[in-house]
This record gives C-alpha cells, structure tokens and sequence, in this order.
C-alpha cells in the first residue's frame, strides 16, 4: 500500500511561526475514510470522514527533525477502509490545527 504525505498550509503557518520562540505542541493524531485529490491536500483543516483516534506513542528527536510513532488499533465492532491520517498540534494557548496529512495513492485503504 502506496502513501503520500503533505505539510498543510496550515501546518507550514504553525512552522514557520515555531522559530520564533514559540511552543510547538502535537496534541492529536486521527485515522479516517475518504481521499481528497493529490493539488489539494495541502488546504486541508481536517479528514474527510475520521473514524478514530490514534494513539502517539513517541516522539523521537532524529537528525533532521522529529519521529512520531503513531498506533491506530483495529476496530471489532465496525471496520472501515483507512485512506487517511492526520496530525494536530498548537502554538502555545491557540487552536490546534492539522499540521500534515497522509492518504493512500488509490481508493483502496488499509
């Protein structure tokens, strides 16, 4: 299974916002259902249809930034086709908003 993997436009603003002094908090991971075309992940806010939380499991300082192990656990009850995941963080005391965003490369999910 194929990934893509974009920053959002609201993430390259939480970014570029970072360095200058603020706290950067990733507060929130979540798996979902449905794609978006490839020219518009970028202006992403949010999954097209999210299904679950994913738990974050660590957050590892690497050479050219940071590693997040993210967990999604299957559901027994009712699955679903995962085709989506994102990320949230905040600056400091504002909203959080989705900071990047991975879909599979077809209709076909996980």
């Amino acid at each position: 299974m194929a990934w893509t993997g974009v920053i959002t436009n609201n993430g390259n603003d939480l970014l570029t916002r970072w360095v200058e002094g603020k706290t950067l908090t990733i507060t929130r991971a979540a798996s979902g259902q449905g794609r978006v075309g490839t020219e518009a992940m970028l202006a992403q806010t949010a999954l097209v249809n999210e299904k679950q939380a994913a738990s974050i499991l660590a957050n590892t300082a690497v050479e050219k930034g940071q590693r997040l192990k993210l967990q999604v656990t299957a559901q027994n009850a009712v699955g679903y086709n995962l085709n989506q995941f994102g990320v949230w963080a905040k600056l400091d005391n504002e909203a959080e908003k989705m900071i990047a965003l991975f879909q599979t490369v077809s209709d076909v999910g996980i």
